[in-house]
């Protein structure tokens, strides 16, 4: 008999949150919400970059619940947590510009390696804070994934306008990037509206492992966490993202998910786009959208950058010829596997990087904890995705990414109008 959601049991629903929740995605959390009245909802509608920031930086220190009891501490988290812009150095105008969108729970500081790379080759990078994060889990509950869909039109507005602006007489370059749910926003966005140069997606979230999470626009009006934030690991959030989302939020990203692959469906993206992603990813199905996502862009100079085996790659694919295959199983660096937030970070990223302060790690059969790793020598650190059985030593999360540069150099190059070349 199928079940409903009256019988999925709390134990099942709570298994499916963990593929959905720690850092690089936000968990499906559940039990009747506590809050009288719904908080806050980020301020939207101005009409400057330098608005919308300082009015969300006002919001996120009026609001948000800080992790780090020093004010230094606390200054710094206001600032990963805050819509940023980073210039092309020197005097001239910078040749486009590219909004950055980040994933469920998380924040700006998500693309903190990303926009200086992009920074660096002469663009105008943007990024953007999606409501109800950046403060408390509890201000997921008001947000949908209409406030989001907002600040994405308002801000690539805002920046093909200034872009527009800095080199009058030419047709400005605006590129869309994204992480996860971002990367759905952003397709959907750019599908709308043909003057959007091209796409940069990082684990494209448009059909997820867990079929469970297609039950939380069913639950939401009902309920809003299955555990609440404070019995969640680091008490529901860190620096940088939280760690776990209420049901209403997770009925926005199934929205997202719907919004994009009906964009795809209804055309083609024929613009060029660079999509990466991992074969072992715990969240995004992969295996189906390699296939799905060749077919749907069509662009020449778009690049499918694949992180695991080039058989299945090729299989998936179609035998695409756009595919750019780099192993994702790397003994010598003791890596297993690449997971679903890891393309986005340099190595030596002091957080995320080889050996850094933040990761998420487990010993043996233990459940992962942000502590696990404490005093083990980096040499003693195996890195995997999420939900990979790793036997040897301490295992982490691997959050960064051993192939950054090459990635990056591909990127720009699509970007640039000179994409790596395909397979003969």
């Amino acid at each position: 008999m199928k079940k409903t959601p009256h019988t999925i049991s709390r134990r099942r629903l709570l298994g499916s949150a963990a593929i959905l929740a720690l850092p690089g995605s936000a968990g499906l959390v559940a039990c009747a919400s506590t809050s009288e009245t719904p908080p806050p909802v980020q301020p939207l509608g101005q009409t400057t970059f330098a608005q919308y920031a300082a009015d969300t930086r006002a919001w996120v220190a009026a609001r948000r619940k800080f992790v780090s009891a020093s004010a230094e501490g606390r200054e710094a988290e206001l600032a990963w947590n805050t819509p940023s812009e980073t210039p092309p150095a020197g005097d001239a105008p910078p040749k486009g510009g590219i909004l950055l969108i980040h994933g469920l729970g998380d924040s700006p500081w998500s693309f903190i390696d990303q926009a200086r790379s992009y920074a660096e080759a002469g663009w105008l990078v943007r990024t953007v804070l999606l409501p109800g994060c950046g403060t408390r889990p509890e201000d997921m509950l008001t947000p949908t994934a209409d406030d989001w869909r907002q600040v994405v039109a308002e801000q690539a507005e805002i920046l093909r306008r200034d872009i527009a602006a800095a080199r009058p007489g030419e047709t400005p370059q605006i590129w869309l990037a994204g992480f996860s749910t971002g990367c759905n926003l952003a397709i959907e966005f750019a599908s709308e509206h043909e003057w959007v140069s091209g796409l940069v997606l990082f684990s494209p979230a448009v059909a997820v492992r867990t079929k469970l999470a297609f039950l939380a626009p069913v639950i939401s009006p009902f309920v809003d966490w299955l555990r609440e934030p404070e019995e969640s690991m680091m008490g529901g959030q860190s620096p940088y993202r939280y760690t776990i989302v209420p049901v209403p939020a997770l009925a926005a990203f199934v929205s997202t998910m719907r919004g994009a692959e009906r964009a795809l469906e209804k055309k083609a993206f024929d613009r060029p786009a660079v999509l990466m992603m991992s074969e072992r990813d715990s969240v995004v199905d992969t295996q189906s959208l390699i296939g799905f996502f060749a077919k749907r862009f069509t662009n020449p100079a778009t690049r499918f950058l694949w992180y695991g085996s080039s058989a299945e790659a090729k299989e998936l694919s179609g035998n695409d010829p756009r595919v750019i295959v780099r192993r994702a199983n790397i003994p010598e660096a003791r890596i297993s596997s690449f997971s679903h937030m890891g393309l986005l970070y340099r190595p030596d990223n002091p957080h995320y990087g080889r050996g850094g302060d933040s990761l998420i790690c487990s010993r043996g059969e233990e459940r992962p904890t942000a502590d696990a790793c404490a005093g083990v020598p980096e040499t003693e650190i195996h890195y995997g995705a999420w939900g990979d059985k790793l036997r040897t030593g301490v295992r982490a999360r691997l959050t960064f990414n051993p192939w950054f540069v090459w990635q990056q150099i591909d990127i720009l190059g699509v970007m640039n109008g000179n994409p790596p070349p395909v397979k003969g």
